[in-house]
């Protein structure tokens, strides 16, 4: 219950969630444009990184 007081957990949760589900997205589509696609690679790797991120900074308090 202590992780859930500190907010880089519910952050870091939050933006490995919508990293994942950017990243997936296009592998389920069929109609897919290149621009759409990369973008959404990009920013869900983005989203990712920073989800890795504050969990390590999380991880480095202890």
């Amino acid at each position: 219950m202590e992780k859930l007081n500190d907010l880089r957990y519910i952050i870091g949760l939050f933006f490995a969630a919508v990293g994942t589900v950017l990243i997936l997205l296009p592998l389920s589509m069929t109609d897919t444009r290149a621009f759409a696609t990369q973008l959404n690679l990009f920013s869900g790797g983005a989203m990712l990184a920073l989800a890795i991120f504050l969990f390590w900074l999380r991880g480095k308090d202890k």
